[in-house]
């Protein structure tokens, strides 16, 4: 977090629950205030005020020409302001319509700001030096030598830009470090000034271009004004670029719809018999100009109402053939597995401009074959393994890419969600069909982390790969080859090609496998790469990468994280290495690391639609690992004793990482297998004995003492329910270039191949996913109305959807449990597919955000498996709630599926051979509020009534670890609170205050 001297109010890098804190622990008394950079919006920004204990939140927002203004309700007058200072002069005012006048500038009590420059002080001693001529010196070094060994990115650039950039980073980049709090890198965007103007006149022409393009196909749609891009920016440069290239793709895709359109139209017009030869327009005159698809050359001189009348007529045929061929989609959906032998699709290929060719694709079961053609043309049959890759859209919900054999990756543009989402089964259906062995839907996934100190790795290191040494390790029988290996390390030297060539040649050596190495990525000497057998290549989708430094300032990258995200399947995975503040003393700052990494780790979410989700819900499998440096608050000597007796209990016990985690401050959600080895650090090189740790370490001014710790960890953290396994945890005890040992993981990994029915079975037009009421604790002084909204993958439409403001609260004083309750349910959302087995293996997200800023407070995500039913349940759902990284809460509630009919093959109960089933009674207190429950639910329909489970009990799934200890995905049934009475929300008004919860 940053403080401008000119502005104190203003808190740049500062979160909501940061802002909260500060606010309180302020002496300044009521009117207290900051200004701080929205989460959700940008260019936007919250003004917070503490008023009687409570925190008041107000999104500032700017407008067209870039005036400020605070969001109010409906009918109230916008006040705007040129700049934060008179928005600010203004409601320093009295009686301006917040819940109070801003008085005092919040600001860090003189203690915590005298902790942050000791600590700062401290850092020094441990990280490089950055201030004066050595440290600039240093990483004007650091930068050129890490040049000379990209030796393959150098060869396809210039030798002319190859100069230009190690003149920069001789002198011109130390200009810019010392210039490092305006953002500004003026230096480095020099480099590329003669370029960017070049693409800037470039895109100019294809905007100017793209804008007589689409006024054409707007006019000949009947259009009487055409409309024009207005730019967002008209700034050049550097910093103007990303914005252009955004307008440009949005003029691009703006003209593809328009134009698909348009010509879908007079396609459909010719194949009804209406005459579609246009007449003369004249571009003058907008007022004269006719929808072509309706007009003869005979007709051109009929009135302007014989016009509008053929006009109309053309337009409902329009109209009807669309509606036909949306009801026959429908009907060949409804109808998909009713014994049907030959099912269509009406696709359209995208991915270019001009005209775009509808294509028919034919799935005949009985022949088990795939027909794709063209309008008007017989087409070519396809066997299922053909189609070697079907990608998904995580942007457009219609979109499918598919790459069959012997040809490029082609999108298409299927009816709806539900369409694509049944063509992607019976591909499924017809290759599990015709394998002579059904397809495996687990996989294996390696984990390893090693901190290689700056050395080079030995010639063998097979005993890392094969999961062997100490603790919980493979038996060579079960070491067999993983289908994804990634692998994390930290102050690596070793280049890149060189490093991926070591681990192909070790990994054919050992399993003779190709494997492909389908990313990469560097921060420093923190690298992180992912192998996969080659088999399973065209399974890979939507790779991202990213990284995030959190050295000195934030802004060198010795420490920090890189991290890939990708599909697997379905199934998205990802991997995020770390490297960790060191030190015994300076947990809390690790803790920083870890929110700061969660929190700029946006680049690896891989849907747009859920940037405001936390990174550890974004995935359904996220593994964190690497050198965390947490360290063991034990006596060294102690240390190595209890090592050397195996008493590895002992050790985790005062392990920093677990009180941490236990406490909650750290990887909330995340699970560890049991450490069942010595600590990983720190052992003198080339020897690997519990004799042979080494604590004492000398410094440039004193010498410190590093205990033997598991510095170097695995975690991970999945959705509720899912299919994973840990198979090993540990590390080599034969590998011995550097002071940390490797460590390895393994999971087993299930659910990871495309759903398909196994017999046939009938939709079900009663199928809903339903939240009825429900209840959420949050830790928050803000008193704000709540809404929620929901997101998953099987929701008909996609994308997010969003429920009612809270209309009750438990405790109207606290303000902190929001309540949702009355006849109608919170929510009610159809599922693309109405089966049984494909529903339980769904996730459901959701949101808690502020009616007033839209800013997120909490998210969780619960699974569907267990939650099928006619009738609400007896039980609710209890979910931790998380933001950024924090526990904030908990959401209580009765969501449930109505499914009257499911799939024949789903009748029989589920073989789960990742879990245990728990069978447990139900708790006193539970039946209390089950007797509130019955009395609440009188008023609501027969049919959602609650169903009582069979012979009272309730069955748990669990995930297995390998010490045999239950995962955090239980449901607890203890603590349940009755929700309160429903009563009015309080009338609306036109001042920010009223809008506000009553005091």
């Amino acid at each position: 977090m940053s403080e401008n001297p000119f502005r104190p109010w203003l808190k740049q890098g500062m979160g909501r629950m940061e802002t909260e804190k500060l606010l309180l622990e302020c002496t300044t008394g009521e009117g207290t205030f900051l200004v701080r950079e929205s989460d959700t919006v940008k260019d936007a920004y919250v003004l917070s005020t503490v008023y009687q204990q409570r925190i008041h939140h107000y999104r500032v927002l700017p407008n067209a020409e870039n005036k400020l203004y605070i969001q109010a309700q409906q009918g109230v007058q916008r006040k705007h302001f040129k700049t934060l200072d008179e928005l600010v002069d203004y409601y320093s005012q009295p009686k301006r319509g917040l819940v109070c006048s801003l008085t005092t500038p919040a600001e860090k009590s003189e203690e915590e700001d005298t902790q942050e420059g000791q600590e700062e002080e401290s850092d020094e001693e441990e990280e490089p030096v950055v201030d004066g001529a050595k440290g600039k010196n240093v990483v004007s070094s650091y930068l050129l030598a890490s040049l000379g060994t990209m030796e393959n990115s150098r060869s396809k650039v210039g030798a002319d830009f190859l100069d230009m950039l190690k003149l920069y980073l001789s002198g011109d980049v130390n200009s810019d470090m010392s210039d490092i709090d305006t953002f500004r890198l003026q230096k480095l965007k020099l480099m590329f000034e003669q370029e960017c103007e070049d693409i800037h006149r470039k895109l100019d022409k294809l905007m100017l271009e793209l804008e007589l393009v689409q006024g054409l196909f707007e006019r000949a749609g009947g259009a009487t004004e055409v409309s024009k891009k207005k730019l967002k920016s008209e700034e050049r440069g550097f910093d103007g670029l990303p914005q252009k290239l955004k307008d440009c793709a949005e003029s691009l895709e703006g003209l593809d719809t328009t134009a698909f359109q348009m010509l879908k139209e007079l396609r459909t017009s010719l194949t009804a018999n209406i005459p579609a030869t246009p007449t003369a327009m004249p571009m003058g005159n907008p007022s004269s100009s006719v929808n072509m698809a309706a007009i003869s050359p005979s007709s051109a001189s009929t009135s302007s109402n014989s016009i509008t009348s053929a006009s109309m007529a053309a337009q409902s045929s329009l109209n009807s053939s669309s509606l036909l061929l949306e009801q026959q989609q429908q009907s060949d959906f409804n109808n998909c597995n009713n014994n049907q032998e030959i099912i269509s699709f009406d696709v359209m290929e995208c991915g270019g401009l001009g005209v775009k060719k509808n294509f028919l694709f034919t799935v005949k079961l009985r022949e088990g074959t795939l027909n794709v053609s063209k309008q008007g043309e017989v087409g070519t049959e396809y066997q299922p393994h053909q189609v070697q890759q079907m990608v998904k859209s995580r942007q457009r919900d219609h979109r499918l890419g598919i790459t069959i054999e012997g040809m490029s990756r082609r999108d298409y543009n299927f009816h709806n969600i539900q369409t694509r989402e049944h063509f992607c089964q019976l591909i499924q259906l017809l290759r599990n069909r015709t394998r002579a062995v059904e397809e495996m839907d687990s996989i294996t996934v390696f984990i390893g982390t090693w901190n290689m100190g700056d050395a080079q790795p030995p010639g063998d290191i097979s005993s890392w790969l094969k999961s062997a040494g100490w603790g919980s390790t493979l038996p060579s029988a079960l070491a067999a080859p993983h289908d994804i290996y990634a692998l994390g390390t930290q102050e690596c030297n070793i280049g890149e090609r060189e490093w991926t060539t070591k681990i192909k040649v070790t990994l054919k050596t050992m399993y003779n496998l190709e494997y492909e190495k389908i990313a990469s990525h560097t921060l420093w000497g923190i690298r992180l790469f992912v192998f996969v057998k080659a088999e399973h290549s065209r399974k890979i989708t939507h790779i991202q990468t990213g990284q995030v430094r959190t050295g000195i300032g934030n802004t060198l990258g010795n420490k920090g994280a890189v991290g890939i995200s990708m599909f697997f399947g379905d199934v998205p995975i990802c991997f995020v290495n770390c490297h960790l503040t060191s030190g015994n003393e300076k947990c809390s700052r690790r803790n920083q690391n870890y929110h700061d990494i969660l929190k700029g780790m946006s680049a690896l979410k891989h849907r747009k639609l859920l940037n405001q989700f936390d990174l550890t819900n974004q995935f359904q499998h996220l593994f964190f690992f690497g050198d965390l440096n947490y360290r063991v608050e034990l006596a060294a000597q102690q240390i190595v004793e209890k090592a050397k007796q195996k008493e590895y209990g002992g050790i985790c016990r005062k392990d920093q990482l677990t009180m941490e985690k236990k406490e909650k401050k750290i990887l909330v959600g995340f699970d560890e297998a049991q450490l069942l080895f010595p600590p990983t650090y720190r052992f003198s090189k080339n020897r690997r004995s519990l004799d042979d740790y080494v604590w004492v370490k000398q410094k440039r001014t004193t010498i410190r003492i590093n205990v033997p710790s598991y510095c170097d960890r695995v975690l991970w953290r999945s959705y509720p329910n899912s299919k994973i396994v840990n198979t090993s945890y540990g590390c080599t005890n034969d590998v011995m270039t550097s002071d940390h040992s490797p460590v390895f993981a393994t999971f087993q990994v299930g659910g990871v191949t495309q759903y398909a029915s196994k017999a046939p079975s009938t939709t079900s037009d009663d199928c809903y996913i339903i939240l009825d009421s429900c209840m959420a604790e949050l830790f928050t002084n803000s008193r704000t109305y709540f809404y929620m909204e929901a997101y998953s993958s099987c929701f008909s439409p996609g994308g997010i959807q969003k429920c009612i403001p809270n209309n009750d609260w438990k405790d109207r004083n606290a303000m902190n449990h929001p309540v949702w309750s009355g006849k109608n349910p919170v929510l009610k959302i159809k599922p693309i597919v109405a089966e049984k087995e494909y529903i339980e293996q769904q996730h459901v997200l959701l949101m808690l955000k502020s009616q007033e800023s839209d800013e997120p407070y909490g998210e969780c995500c619960i699974s569907l498996k267990g939650l099928i039913g006619k009738m609400p349940p007896i039980f609710p759902v209890k979910s931790e709630l998380i933001h950024q990284g924090h526990s904030v809460g908990q959401l209580e509630g009765y969501i449930y599926v109505t499914l009257d009919h499911y799939s024949s093959s789903s009748e029989k109960e589920d073989i789960d051979i990742y879990g245990e089933l728990c069978i447990t009674e139900p708790e006193e207190t539970s039946l209390d509020f089950n007797k509130h429950r019955a009395q609440a639910l009188e008023q609501k329909p027969d049919s959602i009534r609650p169903r009582a489970p069979t012979g009272g009990m309730i069955r748990r799934p669990m995930n297995r670890t390998t010490n045999q200890q239950h995962s955090r995905h239980s449901l607890h049934l203890h603590d349940r609170i009755s929700p309160p009475p429903v009563t009015a929300p309080p009338s609306s008004s036109s001042s920010f205050i009223d809008r506000r919860p009553p005091a």
